[in-house]
């Protein structure tokens, strides 16, 4: 069997209006009490602001607690949540046409991870990518470097339909032994070859 709960003048939840936050997240609600100080109660997720249509809670001794924001003041939201916080959920999918995460320290791990999107921007100080096993399949690639440095231990192998390399200043092959073979024809052109 339901009950009402007391929201009125009179009763112990009351709807206000946030007159003002303080720097410590105490704030004015306006009541049909008067104007009363209240702390933000910790399932209250959603940051009150000026404006606020909120519920307020009056306990026993007089303390007030902002139990939950009724109605926003603004289009604008924020979602307070304690320094060590877990969301937990089988499937969870967060939807947004515009997205911003500032973080100093952000993992993802997952059996798979999947990121997808019309076009992905990034700008590192450094970048590390440590993979067993990285697999890459992109229709076009291109990069403009200072510098580029790259060592394998092993074999590094490339196939390509038509390859060409390009040097401004000056190009250099250095190996124990080389091995350069062309099916058809092998052209070598310079104003001066030396052999040996």
């Amino acid at each position: 069997m339901g009950y009402a709960l007391p929201i009125e003048a009179d009763g112990a939840l009351v709807k206000g209006t946030v007159a003002g936050v303080g720097d410590d997240g105490a704030m004015l609600v306006r009541t049909p009490r008067g104007l009363v100080r209240a702390e933000r109660a910790a399932g209250c997720l959603l940051k009150p602001r000026c404006g606020d249509v909120v519920l307020t809670a009056f306990l026993p001794g007089g303390e007030a607690w902002v139990t939950c924001v009724l109605v926003r003041g603004d289009t604008e939201a924020e979602i307070e949540l304690p320094a060590k916080t877990a969301l937990r959920a089988r499937e969870l999918s967060v939807e947004s046409e515009s997205a911003s995460i500032v973080s100093r320290s952000i993992s993802m791990e997952g059996t798979v991870v999947s990121m997808g999107g019309g076009l992905l921007l990034q700008g590192f100080a450094a970048v590390q990518t440590a993979a067993r096993r990285l697999g890459e399949r992109i229709a076009r690639k291109s990069g403009h470097y200072g510098e580029l440095s790259e060592r394998t231990d092993g074999l590094d192998e490339r196939r390509a339909g038509r390859m060409r390399v390009e040097s401004e200043a000056s190009y250099r092959l250095r190996a124990e032994n080389a091995d350069v073979r062309a099916k058809a024809m092998l052209d070598l052109d310079a104003e001066r070859i030396k052999v040996g």
